[in-house]
């Protein structure tokens, strides 16, 4: 498959590190705004960001008027994650980068390493906002933690990130706008099921899905049975850790399951990932490493609370999930089964 490579337009980059400092607003009250994103709910943002930091060294974000965008695989290939930022629901949003010829450009890369803009937010919690702004003539990110604290609103401390030049390869996440998930899993049951399989030292799960289900079986490097939870729509079928094996055969009988082929992620000459419909009768099993979900170990820290997350389920063996960054964006994973050498 064809993949566009392209090269981010970004500045110069600087060997020094983070460096907190006191940045007052008037020595930027003579340098237009290129871009400003500011949210009440930084700390989900933050959190985000973290997740991006566990998966890769660098990303880039794609910056338009209305959306920003951010794609990166993980080492093994195996791991494609996507964020999309609706900036029409952030608190405030400036999007001003001109062209020679006067106008809007229409879109910018900005390529940072993800340890230094994860690290810049440490301080943030629960309840605090965050800026994040570029003016003409700088080459770094300047990161605002917003505290809550009425004497701190206000402050003009800002931690300086490096942009950096980086290729990237964009690609677009899967088109699930006329599709309904496969099945919903409360994003707090992933995550205990994830800390159980990790604390009983598993080495993978497999993810096997249905039309309306989705069974999550955690497995030792031996391939001894660890875990065993279903999830059918709403409903959850089983619960046990150390199950026994019995019951887990008799469990897996009743899905017919059935032997897939171990196939690559396909992407179509835009690189868009694809996703096929499953009918009742397939089955999709997706054998995942611990190390692949291991960024999603926390995700209802993106979500907020009582939310789900959505399993979309395809014929090639591979599996979409998604979750909301607060009230402002999607978080979404595809885990693949990686060819076999």
């Amino acid at each position: 498959m064809m993949k566009k490579m392209m090269t981010a337009i970004a500045y110069p980059s600087s060997d020094c590190a983070i460096k907190t400092v006191l940045y007052t607003f008037k020595l930027m009250a003579s340098r237009r705004m290129l871009f400003l994103l500011y949210l009440e709910d930084g700390y989900t943002f933050k959190n985000t960001m973290a997740i991006l930091k566990a998966v890769s060294d660098t990303a880039t974000m794609i910056l338009t008027t209305d959306s920003i965008e951010i794609s990166v695989s993980n080492n093994e290939k195996n791991g494609i994650h996507f964020v999309k930022l609706q900036t029409g629901d952030f608190t405030k949003y400036v999007y001003n980068f001109i062209g020679e010829n006067g106008e809007l450009i229409p879109r910018r890369p900005i390529s940072f390493d993800t340890k230094k803009l994860s690290n810049s937010m440490k301080s943030i919690g629960k309840k605090d906002g965050l800026r994040i702004y570029l003016t003409e003539g700088d080459n770094k990110l300047l990161v605002q933690p917003v505290k809550v604290s009425s004497d701190e609103h206000n402050n003009s401390s800002a931690i300086f990130v490096d942009i950096i030049n980086a290729e990237f390869v964009q690609i677009t996440p899967p088109d699930i706008e006329n599709r309904k998930p496969n099945v919903k899993v409360p994003s707090k049951s992933f995550t205990d099921m994830y800390s159980i399989v990790n604390t009983n030292n598993g080495s993978y799960i497999e993810i096997i899905g249905k039309e309306k289900s989705v069974t999550f079986i955690g497995k030792t490097s031996s391939n001894n049975l660890l875990y065993h939870r279903s999830f059918n729509s709403q409903i959850v079928i089983g619960g046990a850790n150390n199950i026994n094996e019995d019951f887990l055969v008799s469990q897996l009988k009743k899905l017919d399951m059935t032997e897939t082929a171990n196939q690559p992620v396909t992407e179509d000459v835009n690189n868009r990932v694809q996703l096929s419909v499953i009918s009742p009768d397939d089955i999709v099993t997706v054998i995942s490493p611990m190390q692949t979900l291991k960024p999603l170990s926390k995700i209802y820290n993106i979500s907020g609370p009582n939310t789900q997350l959505k399993f979309y389920f395809t014929r090639n063996s591979s599996v979409m999930i998604e979750s909301p960054i607060g009230n402002y964006g999607k978080y979404a994973i595809v885990i693949v089964n990686r060819q076999k050498s």
